[in-house]
């Protein structure tokens, strides 16, 4: 799944690989090895994947890590 980058404590963003696990996004960075914030399609023209079953791109997004 395109689009994601995480961020540590330090607020800086770095690109991150995810995938899909049932209903669960997994979102992981070589680059931060302890996430406290999540974003996708963060961008003026975002590369992204994420759908929702109807085919429907999802919305842009910042939120804390769970």
């Amino acid at each position: 799944v395109k689009g994601f980058e995480l961020a540590g404590a330090d607020g800086v963003f770095h690109a991150a690989t995810a995938r899909i696990d049932g209903a669960t996004v997994v979102v992981q960075s070589d680059d931060v090895a302890a996430p406290v914030q999540v974003r996708h399609a963060w961008a003026a023209v975002p590369e992204c994947s994420l759908r929702n079953g109807a085919g429907l791109p999802a919305w842009p997004f910042l939120q804390p890590v769970k």
